[in-house]
């Protein structure tokens, strides 16, 4: 554009000068010719005007840049608002998160199953407890129905779909499933009890579908630091005999630690099974799962209450629950070193 400008302006200028020329005479064309520096000062000027052009030429270019900056700057300024609003509604969700997570806190779970059914919950199956001295929460298959319900199963035997013959470790912790077979825990099992009286119920049934129960009016289990030992065993009720007083009092022994009373022989070992074995044990709930009669072989390395069917006879189902029941009863069996 500024090319074409200064040719216009250089040809208006030829013909200004040719106008001139015609209207003086040869005197006046010489004098006329002593312009030339004048013709210099208007090159000069289309210098002038042609840096004039470029440099307007330039700010329309850098105004141009600038209208898209701040374009650019606006659709930024969205954004960054946009960002600020998530920001905002992610604080607002933390902090109702921070709430209920203080709300949750603040109103304690419940202690136990009985707990959990002197509250009105009728229902029997899984829910979270948190014992009253227990700084943790774990899950328990609530019975709901017998006996006036309350009861939280820590053993449930009855398809033989699990392995029990397992370390200390996975009883410690338990294992198995809360809806199939399981073990609940020596720990949990120390936080139900360990505090608080609490009352056992001990059923069973064999494959003719005979079935029977015994009762204790109190039970407790001691800490890891003790062995894990049956501190508590109150009076027998019921009618599957007393098969568990044998085992009162004793230190729980697993494969890999041996707490029985055996001397060189680890009951665990040798009965097939997880117990509170005495020298070793008048029931093995946690033995190897056969069906009903079995052989001499097996005897003793099953699931039996030899009160009940006796110990060459591998029963169906065993199930053995707990409930708090208040203040230790006065049967308080001493732990046997």
């Amino acid at each position: 554009m500024a090319k074409n400008l200064k040719i216009i302006v250089t040809i208006f200028l030829q013909i200004c000068v040719a106008k001139a020329s015609q209207s003086v005479s040869t005197n006046e064309f010489v004098a006329v010719s002593t312009t030339k520096p004048e013709v210099l000062t208007l090159s000069d000027f289309l210098a002038k005007i042609e840096t004039r052009i470029e440099y307007t030429q330039t700010i329309k270019e850098n105004t141009q840049r600038l209208q898209a900056l701040e374009r650019q700057n606006t659709q930024l300024q969205t954004t960054l608002d946009s960002v600020n609003l998530q920001l905002n509604s992610i604080q607002t969700l933390l902090e109702k998160l921070a709430n209920a997570k203080i709300a949750t806190q603040t109103k304690s779970l419940p202690t136990s199953c009985k707990d959990i059914k002197d509250s009105g919950n009728k229902v029997s199956g899984m829910y979270l407890i948190q014992p009253k001295y227990s700084s943790e929460s774990f899950m328990v298959l609530c019975d709901m129905d017998t006996s006036g319900g309350g009861w939280a199963y820590f053993l449930s035997r009855f398809d033989g779909s699990q392995n029990f013959y397992l370390n200390w470790t996975d009883y410690k912790n338990g294992f198995g499933s809360l809806s199939g077979e399981f073990w609940l825990g020596l720990e949990a099992l120390h936080q139900l009890t360990g505090f608080e009286a609490n009352e056992l119920l001990v059923e069973l049934e064999d494959f003719e579908g005979g079935k029977v129960h015994a009762a204790y009016n109190a039970f407790a289990v001691g800490s890891e630091d003790e062995g894990y030992p049956m501190k508590v065993l109150g009076s027998y009720s019921g009618n599957a005999g007393d098969s568990l007083r044998y085992q009162a009092g004793m230190k729980f022994t697993t494969l890999d630690r041996d707490q029985d009373l055996r001397p060189g022989n680890n009951c665990a070992a040798q009965e097939k099974g997880s117990w509170w074995y005495n020298t070793c044990t008048m029931c093995n709930p946690t033995a190897r799962y056969l069906r009903g009669n079995v052989t001499e072989a097996d005897r003793w390395q099953i699931v039996y209450w030899d009160g009940f069917r006796g110990s060459a006879y591998s029963l169906k189902k065993v199930g053995m629950m707990v409930r708090p029941r208040g203040r230790y009863s006065s049967t308080v069996l001493p732990v046997k070193k």
